[in-house]
């Protein structure tokens, strides 16, 4: 009796197993014509099952479409925004072209490099967990509960906006705020009223343009 698994493995070598099972591929559309387009918008749809990304492998040059799945599944995602003409790393299952591709990382590349440093080097830091998002994109997190520092953290963030409005307004009314005496009102004097203009004329200094947040979660 032949055992298939012992043969299998010593018929192992370069060029026995045909099949692809990861490949570098570069986001993009094909028409009828065969022509590779890396700047069509089409070639990435988000529809209400996935996220979907035309591809072109290389350099066996197979149009594919892929399903995206970047960093986490389940309930816990880090999705990054995937763009025509980025190279991607592309895994088939079984090495089966016919089976559902997934875009697992976009890679960088001497076309789309790493950021740099006031240094001129790469942003990347090793002792460090770093996001960054460039082309002046925003970072979104979402969750029930965000905490900043550590597990323990409980100050909650003050709402800006909120906030300066109503010191705004408790200002305002200190402003003509007048005080009933035997000599006469009490107005308030200059000097507070002075402060409470240049407070108000400032306020927007003493929030972020850059960061938000929200009272309740989503």
């Amino acid at each position: 009796m032949i055992d298939a698994a012992k043969l299998a493995q010593a018929l192992q070598s370069k060029g026995i197993d045909l099949r692809h099972w990861c490949s570098y591929a570069t986001v993009g559309t094909v028409d009828d014509a065969g022509r590779f387009d890396p700047t069509d918008g089409a070639a990435v749809v988000v529809a209400p099952d996935n996220v979907w990304a035309d591809v072109l492998l290389m350099p066996i040059l197979i149009p594919l479409t892929c399903r995206v799945s970047l960093g986490c599944g389940g309930t816990a995602h880090i999705q990054a925004p995937i763009f025509p003409g980025d190279e991607v790393l592309v895994h088939l299952a079984d090495g089966d072209l016919m089976q559902p591709p997934v875009i697992s990382a976009i890679l960088n590349s001497q076309g789309a490099k790493l950021p740099l440093d006031n240094t001129r080097r790469p942003i990347f830091k090793n002792d460090r967990l770093l996001i960054q998002c460039g082309k002046t994109l925003p970072i979104e997190v979402n969750a029930k509960r965000i905490n900043l520092g550590s597990e323990t953290a409980a100050e909650p963030f003050v709402l800006g906006n909120t906030a300066l409005a109503e010191m705004a307004s408790l200002l305002n009314a200190l402003k003509v705020d007048i005080r009933p005496s035997p000599v006469g009102p009490i107005y308030p004097s200059p000097a507070l009223t002075q402060a409470i203009d240049l407070w108000i004329q400032r306020q927007r200094m003493q929030v972020s343009d850059c960061i938000f947040g929200q009272k309740a979660p989503p």
